[in-house]
Order: C-alpha cells, then sequence, then structure tokens
C-alpha cells in the first residue's frame, strides 16, 4: 500500500501525521517506510525525513539521491522553484523509480507531498497531477484551526472533481484551539463533504510525547481498507 499525504497548505503538520503513521504502522507490525520526494530549505538533507527518522528511533536519515529522498534543494519555495534556483532539473521518471523501487521493500510507503496538491512539482507538472498519474491515493490533513473549513472543503472538492483516489482525513491540532472552534470545524467539513476524518490529533508541545492511540486506530482502517 502506498499513501500519499498531502496537506490543505503548508504547515498544516503533514510531517508530523506522516510520522506519526510511520510509528503506528511500524507498531503494528507493518514494514513501513517513509519518502518525501522533493525537500526545500536544505540542500544537505531532508530535515522532514530526519523528524520522521527521530520519531522511529533511528540516528540515521536518507540523504539527498536516495530513493527515501531523491531531491533536495536550498531555498524554501515550492519545488518547481526551488530546482531552478539550484540550477537542478526535477525529472518525474527519477521520482517514479525511486517510488517503485522503494515499493517493493516495504509493506506499506508513506509519501510526504510539499505544500498542498495544487504546488507545481515542476513549471509543467502539479503536484496533484503526478499522483493521479502515479495511481496513488490521497490522505489529506487538516488544520483544526480558524480557515480550515475552505481550505479542507477546497481540497476535499478538487480530490473529487479531478478523480484522484481518496485515503481519508486526518484533523491536525498543530497549535492550541479552542475545543468549540475544533468541533465546529470538524462538524461542518463533515456536513458540506459527508467525510468523517479518520482521527482527530490534538496538539502536544513535543512531538516525542505527543499521543499515539488515535494515530493507530487510523492506521488500522487503512490497513482494512487496503
Amino acid at each position: 500500500m502506498i499513501i500519499f499525504v498531502s496537506g490543505t497548505d503548508t504547515d498544516c503538520g503533514k510531517t508530523f501525521v506522516a510520522s506519526h503513521l510511520c510509528l503506528a504502522f511500524k507498531r503494528l507490525g507493518v514494514k513501513v517506510g517513509y519518502q518525501k520526494w522533493v525537500s526545500t530549505g536544505n540542500k544537505d538533507f531532508s530535515d522532514d525525513a530526519r523528524m520522521v527518522y527521530r520519531l522511529l528511533g533511528r540516528e540515521d536519515f536518507p540523504l539527498p539521491g536516495s530513493l527515501e529522498t531523491p531531491y533536495c534543494f536550498s531555498i524554501p519555495a515550492s519545488p518547481h522553484l526551488a530546482a531552478e534556483k539550484d540550477q537542478a532539473i526535477i525529472e518525474l521518471d527519477t521520482l517514479k523509480k525511486a517510488t517503485l523501487d522503494l515499493k517493493k521493500q516495504l509493506e506499506v510507503l508513506i509519501i510526504e507531498g510539499a505544500g498542498g496538491l495544487l504546488v507545481p512539482i515542476t513549471r509543467d507538472v502539479l503536484l496533484a497531477q503526478f499522483v493521479k498519474e502515479m495511481d496513488i491515493p490521497v490522505l489529506l490533513v487538516a488544520r483544526a484551526g480558524v480557515g480550515t473549513i475552505n481550505h479542507t472543503l477546497l481540497s476535499l472538492n478538487y480530490i473529487k472533481q479531478e478523480g484522484l483516489k481518496f485515503k481519508g482525513l486526518i484533523m491536525n491540532e498543530q497549535e492550541p484551539t479552542d475545543p468549540k472552534i475544533f468541533m465546529d470545524n470538524l462538524k461542518i467539513i463533515e456536513q458540506f463533504s459527508g467525510i468523517s476524518p479518520l482521527c482527530k490529533i490534538h496538539f502536544s508541545s513535543s512531538i516525542d510525547n505527543s499521543p499515539l492511540d488515535e494515530v493507530i486506530v487510523a492506521a488500522r482502517k487503512l490497513l482494512n481498507e487496503s
């Protein structure tokens, strides 16, 4: 099973969710791996991959050009622009091969996107278009707080409209949110989309101390549906 973890926007908690999903699958005895097609903001290694590996209790982390992190670029920008600034070209065939080769080694592969679904991976291709071409289902990460209704409904509508495969929704409280706002946002999103989240992740000040039970429940649901 391959799952593409996308977000409603930048900094909504994709890495946090992806890392906890990896840990949840590991706790369930599943051979799981993580991949970040394009990392930006650090050309030496993927900060996101390092965070995931840390949570999994590993001291190593993948380097640029590996199957796990094929491309790493210097500036924190959209993949297409970050590549241009480093005078590089993102080859989609390279990403396809890396994903297929990595998939052979695993039972579950978690791929983390960059920003939202409509971020350009090259000047000519949006992430969503490439994900659809690869026939990979999307798991959408949404904020819990103010602004999430619009972003989440737009993203869900796009997924449906474009015929992307859909694995589920996770609501992530990346910063303390008024519980009334959190629950009402959830209610409105369910009302207008017909989609209930796989789980709700509540805020924690430390990735190491955050609760995992809810994510394990989501991981079980994903396994049962595969």
